[in-house]
């Protein structure tokens, strides 16, 4: 039971820091590379930027929202 709470606590904190990491990432890192080189051509910037953001948001936070989920469930089962 002690092993199953450790990897349930593991698995917890690695999908929260993948979802940490990720919002860092494309709202600091990747924004800036968009905007500077796509100064001129602001919709295609924006649209671009939506279209990441759904990826991330859509399917890396889900999943690591199902994965802190599950490991909290175990943990207080």
């Amino acid at each position: 039971m002690k092993r199953l709470i450790f990897i349930s606590n593991w698995l917890y904190l690695l999908s929260l820091s993948f979802w940490v990491a990720g919002m860092f990432l494309l709202g600091i890192l990747v924004e800036i590379m968009v905007r500077v080189n796509l100064k001129e051509q602001a919709l295609v910037a924006s649209s671009i930027m939506n279209k990441i953001m759904d990826v991330f948001n859509i399917n890396i936070i889900y999943t690591c929202l199902t994965i802190m989920a599950l490991s909290e469930v175990i943990k207080f089962s």
